[in-house]
């Protein structure tokens, strides 16, 4: 009888080592698999251009690798300005007067998915909402991110000529023309603090069309690439924390090494903790953890 608890005993504990060193394995898997996904996330996702002579949006991958020229068709008249913001793409369509938005794989496109504008050119947006410049009557617009509470009038008197940009706290825009100052206006994405000429004069500003911002508090898109260079929503799924050791996904498991009288139990990081003496009984190697690998 002795000796066959102490097989047993024996046979627990070679399992236990086993399991233990297949959890360890799949935690620096995983370690692996997210500092791998955190480098790629680094690169620009997709470039997005507009084809006014084609009435198309463009896409290539950061490493212009993959490029589509017709990657969304525009109705309505040829698009100029384009923006995207977390899952989605916009652009503008000035012959139209309205906003298209589609997702950033190109599916799921509306191209009336704001209307009624007035002499739109620019689009920008960012977590406070969607802004776009009214040249028809000098003002910037504002809608909520789902196309709501659509606002025409949101900053007046901000004589827009153009493309604009935004960051996390402010709008710019663009201004030229005969009867108005050549200059970058700036106001605060609450429509406050407007100032037209907040770049302005002419050795500093000179027939401006374009403005793009460098905002680092911006966290980028939340998609990835897919296998034909798409770009697709990145969902890696939850993950086991252990206060014992690195994340690891789900799945994976810790063990726990015991035989008959008083032993020591081992979890992940490896340090004993005494316990109570515990009743021996037969029973079946426990099945080891499932393989894993990063979603794509």
């Amino acid at each position: 009888m002795r000796e066959q608890v102490a097989g047993q005993c024996a046979a627990r504990i070679r399992w236990s080592t086993l399991l233990r060193g297949a959890a360890v394995a799949f935690a620096t898997l995983a370690v692996a698999a997210f500092a791998f996904a955190a480098r790629a996330d680094a690169q620009p996702v997709g470039i997005y251009w507009a084809n006014a002579n084609t009435n198309t949006i463009g896409f290539a991958t950061g490493d212009a690798v993959i490029v589509d020229n017709n990657f969304v068709h525009v109705a309505g008249g040829s698009p100029n300005g384009v923006a995207v913001y977390g899952d989605f793409l916009y652009w503008t369509v000035p012959n139209a007067n309205a906003i298209g938005r589609a997702g950033m794989n190109g599916t799921g496109v509306d191209q009336t998915f704001i209307t009624g504008l007035q002499g739109v050119q620019g689009v920008a947006v960012n977590s406070a909402g969607i802004f776009w410049t009214n040249t028809g009557i000098g003002s910037i617009g504002r809608a909520n991110l789902d196309g709501t509470g659509i606002n025409q009038n949101f900053i007046t008197g901000a004589s827009p000529s153009n493309l604009m940009a935004a960051d996390a706290d402010h709008l710019y825009w663009a201004i030229f023309g005969p009867q108005l100052a050549e200059s970058i206006g700036r106001a605060d994405v609450s429509g406050g603090n407007l100032n037209p000429a907040f770049i302005s004069g002419g050795d500093q500003v000179n027939d401006p069309e374009g403005v793009a911002v460098d905002d680092p508090t911006s966290t980028g898109p939340t998609s990835s690439m897919d296998r034909s260079g798409r770009p697709t929503s990145t969902d890696q799924g939850p993950t086991v924390t252990s206060s014992t050791g690195p994340a690891v996904p789900r799945g994976s498991r810790s063990t726990t090494a015991s035989c008959t009288g008083p032993t020591s139990s081992r979890t992940r990081s490896a340090q004993p903790t005494p316990t109570a003496p515990m009743s021996t009984r037969a029973s079946s190697p426990p099945t080891g953890p499932k393989a894993w690998r990063p979603s794509r």
